[in-house]
């Protein structure tokens, strides 16, 4: 609950240092597709067995001196290597497949190809960009050799943005109802029509309610769903533009707003545990994976799938393929592959006190070994599952 309410202070914050908070004013068509949510149908676990593949792959992070990872705050796979960047150590980190250390970006300071502070991270085939919020640029590192090849300050000069997304050489900004010099848009890319930048989502009004992380997407080919704090639709982008998907339907109460003061949505709501909305959002061809954030202790994940129209809410996943005693939730979805990742230190103690540990499947005789060797000071470990494909 405190990570929750310093989450959504962070992005509040964000909000007023970018520029005064507007809203959508966009025509919404009401023939667009509804996904009902209703935690009273909810589970405290979902099994994935038919949803994921048998093959996967753990893949505990080299530790030593040059890469010590505070927290994973986003994760990226071009060419089989990670991409982690973690806000703590202000640094970017890159792995091979197989989890061995293969060198990191840590550039703080104020000279070309540095940052004051390591906001927003995105990858493309030949590029590492990195949005320092508060200087007001994006620096382009090359991929490979992880040099700095440019700075741009003329981004923040013409837009705001509150996070990134790339699909192929095309990087896509999004902006949580914030201002700029090329008008109220809450997303642009670098598509550059007349005025520079390319532009969607128009919005003029204020947005009633706020939500925990800001803007959120999740990529599946070369289509995006996105999310935006204070609004219960999931846009797609597609082809150089962006329709309305779905539009979410909550049976639980949403979140007052009491006192006027998005800030205040946890002293406003204290007792009842109402809806704030979307938090995260991941997809595949086939599933949305998702998480709705409440006021009070317990928020839900979901699946969704497009192709069935069927709605699953739960609170933990498992799969029964692998192990009954390892839970996770889907934290990232690349390609067709689903990732899961846990801190060492969580990982040993939410293990230790397993009696038992006679293998029963591939999965638990991997995890066991693992948890012989792993140290409670160890890089987080990865859990990599792959989404069956369709016969």
């Amino acid at each position: 609950m405190i990570m929750k309410y310093f989450n959504f202070i962070i992005v509040c914050l964000i909000g007023q240092f970018s520029m005064t908070a507007c809203s959508n004013e966009e025509e919404i068509p009401d023939n667009i597709k509804s996904i009902v949510f209703d935690s009273r149908e909810s589970v405290t676990e979902i099994d994935f067995d038919k949803i994921l593949d048998t093959t996967f792959r753990i893949v505990p992070l080299a530790t030593n001196d040059e890469c010590l990872i505070s927290n994973i705050d986003r994760l990226e796979i071009v060419d089989g290597k990670f991409y982690i960047m973690d806000h703590m150590s202000q640094s970017v980190y890159v792995f091979n497949p197989d989890g061995s250390y293969a060198g990191k970006i840590h550039k703080h300071g104020r000279g070309p190809g540095e940052y004051t502070n390591l906001s927003f991270m995105t990858v493309t085939d030949r590029s590492i960009i990195v949005i320092d919020h508060f200087a007001g640029k994006q620096i382009f590192y090359d991929r490979l050799t992880l040099q700095p090849v440019s700075d741009d300050y003329d981004l923040f000069k013409r837009l705001r943005c509150t996070e990134l997304f790339a699909i192929g050489d095309i990087i896509y900004y999004m902006n949580d109802w914030s201002n700029s010099a090329i008008g109220k848009y809450r997303l642009f890319s670098n598509a550059r029509d007349g005025d520079g930048y390319s532009k969607y989502l128009p919005f003029k009004k204020d947005p009633d309610v706020l939500g925990i992380n800001g803007p959120q997407y999740g990529i599946a080919g070369n289509e995006a769903l996105m999310i935006y704090s204070g609004d219960d639709h999931i846009y797609k982008f597609s082809k150089d533009s962006v329709c309305v998907q779905y539009r979410m339907e909550f049976k639980d109460p949403k979140a007052k707003y009491t006192s006027g003061r998005p800030e205040k949505v946890f002293e406003d709501n204290r007792g009842r545990n109402a809806v704030l909305g979307i938090n995260r959002i991941q997809q595949s061809e086939r599933y949305i994976f998702a998480e709705v954030t409440f006021t009070g202790e317990k928020d839900y994940y979901f699946l969704y799938d497009k192709e069935d129209d069927k709605m699953s809410i739960y609170e933990f996943a498992t799969d029964s393929n692998f192990s009954d005693k390892f839970f996770f939730s889907v934290k990232r979805v690349i390609g067709n592959e689903v990732i899961y990742w846990i801190n060492a230190n969580t990982f040993a103690h939410g293990y230790k006190n397993i009696s038992d540990r006679t293998p029963k499947t591939g999965f638990e005789k991997e995890l066991y070994g693992l948890l012989d060797k792993l140290s409670e000071n160890d890089n987080p470990v990865l859990f990599v599952f792959d989404i069956k494909q369709e016969e």
